[in-house]
């Protein structure tokens, strides 16, 4: 499961990577708004990554003991004996 948070953060790094130099922040309005709006979002995927990645929980399948499936089947008599 972390893998997939790891892969997220390195191509968001390799598309800022890429896209980063063509960015000049000059020219129209709407050119910058769309650089500015680009860069927001790809600080929000990092980030929301990041944090899953740090406050992710492992889960582990607690695995079902032998004894507890054998005694699942069967009825357990007890003898008295006085």
């Amino acid at each position: 499961m972390k893998a997939k948070y790891i892969l997220c953060i390195l191509v968001t790094c390799l598309l800022l990577y890429i896209a980063l130099p063509y960015f000049s922040f000059s020219g129209t309005t709407l050119r910058i708004l769309f650089e500015g709006t680009w860069l927001a979002f790809a600080f929000v995927v990092i980030s929301g990554n990041v944090v899953a990645l740090l406050f992710s929980v492992e889960r582990s399948i607690r695995p079902v003991r032998k004894k507890e499936q054998k005694q699942e089947g069967k009825r357990m008599y007890h003898s008295s004996s006085r």
